[in-house]
């Protein structure tokens, strides 16, 4: 199941590496440059993204979303917005 996770951030990273190289060869004046370089900082974000979630401990992040009165925060709100909305159309 691991591996079903971590071949997402695999290409990533091969991508990452195939723009920076693009980028390396591509003279700045060029009109591509400016698309590479886009691509390759936006390549690092994602990167950098994939490898926090891979690194999150799933019972912290839910203990964390737990309210004190045991309720899961993110639930109780998408419940409270379907009630409002059932109440607006009334």
């Amino acid at each position: 199941m691991d591996l079903f996770f971590i071949l997402p951030l695999d290409r990533l990273q091969y991508y990452r590496k195939l723009y920076d190289k693009l980028l390396k060869s591509t003279r700045e004046g060029k009109s591509d440059w400016k698309l590479l370089k886009r691509s390759c900082e936006r390549l690092e974000v994602l990167v950098e993204g994939a490898e926090e979630r891979l690194n999150l401990d799933v019972n912290t992040a839910h203990s964390r979303s737990t309210s004190r009165s045991g309720v899961d925060s993110r639930t109780s709100y998408a419940t409270s917005n379907t009630t409002n909305s059932v109440d607006h159309h009334s």
